[in-house]
């Protein structure tokens, strides 16, 4: 949530200021015929400085982007731009990252172009996720000569006194208390880390253990709460360490993402977790997966024609095993909510 020197940010301009949330850049993917006929009419029109040597052009003085709301006849107009000033932000293979500079109305007002997450109707693009993962990971082999003492030490790391020792470390040397405000010492914890071969600050030597009862690495209250109320909802720790601009940056975007979280995420029932497929399903899937990125790699770069390829897509997916697949994970995730719902 910081910007850098270089990045345009709130201030609408190539910043020095490390204010507000960096710009998106954006590049754009051509057809081949397409880029070459640009390419060569630039150079044949005396503006071959816009074609670097690898003939990548430059599209930011001859490319803007309209808007027309024909509900309301209102029409803006986004110029085009280079990301920095000198050009010189570039994708792996060349290509030049842009900006989109604000459209101005009649009376003069700035409007940015933002990305929408509703359609137009207003409603608004979901994102599904299971809250929790589930499942036996660790266990105690038959070989064990003290399966006991094992235990002894499960029962302590679920403690509150474990838990502060996995994810705080010890109480006067690697953190102390200021009433009810955790104090790090991070050069204690470089110090341990740098003896167990971790140069950052962000591992311990008890680190094998945070994944132990939760997968979210997060400090869990096991002593008043339930082991489902615990891992759904544990303590977490990013605020014991932020301080100054990047504890405010946190707690901005804590409030942003709650102004419209419970309209974008769905959590599904976390039996979804534990859904799963016969081995023979990895190549249907890997087979699909091809098929859905070469079509829409093509519909985006323009070599094929989104409402002809649709039905050609729609055929070749169903050939390969589509509505079979959906049919195995439809029936997987009823056996996981008979098994475990």
């Amino acid at each position: 949530g910081i910007g850098y020197e270089g990045v345009v940010d709130a201030s609408n301009g190539y910043g020095e200021t490390d204010h507000g949330f960096p710009e998106p850049g954006y590049f754009i993917t051509l057809p081949t015929n397409l880029n070459e006929a640009i390419v060569e009419a630039l150079k044949s029109s005396g503006n071959e400085g816009d074609v670097d040597e690898n003939g990548i052009a430059n599209l930011s003085k001859y490319l803007d982007f309209t808007y027309n709301d024909s509900s309301s006849e209102v029409t803006r107009e986004w110029e085009l731009s280079t990301y920095d000033e000198n050009a010189s932000v570039r994708l792996g293979d060349g290509r030049y990252v842009y900006r989109l500079g604000d459209s101005l109305t009649e009376s003069g007002a700035s409007i940015a172009i933002r990305i929408s997450i509703t359609d137009s109707e207003g409603n608004w693009m979901r994102v599904y996720d299971v809250p929790s993962y589930v499942g036996a990971h660790y266990f105690i082999p038959t070989s064990c000569a003290y399966p006991e003492r094992v235990l002894d030490l499960v029962e302590f790391l679920a403690s509150n006194e474990g838990q502060a020792l996995l994810f705080r470390g010890i109480e006067g040397l690697t953190y102390t208390m200021d009433g009810d405000t955790v104090v790090y010492n991070l050069d204690e914890f470089v110090n341990i880390n740098k003896s167990y071969g971790y140069p950052n600050p962000d591992r311990c030597r008890y680190m094998w253990f945070s994944y132990l009862f939760c997968a979210s690495e997060m400090m869990l209250d096991l002593e008043t709460n339930d082991w489902w109320t615990a891992v759904t909802a544990p303590y977490d720790n990013t605020l014991d360490w932020a301080e100054g601009e990047a504890r405010e940056c946190y707690l901005y975007a804590i409030d942003t993402v709650k102004a419209f979280v419970d309209n974008v995420y769905v959590q599904l029932p976390s039996y979804y977790g534990l859904a799963t497929l016969d081995a023979e399903w990895g190549k249907v899937q890997t087979t699909l997966f091809e098929i859905t990125n070469r079509y829409l790699s093509q519909m985006l770069g323009g070599q094929l024609d989104v409402e002809t390829g649709w039905e050609q897509y729609r055929a070749e997916y169903e050939a390969a095993g589509g509505p079979a697949l959906e049919e195995a994970v439809n029936e997987a995730i009823r056996e996981a909510r008979e098994n475990f719902g």
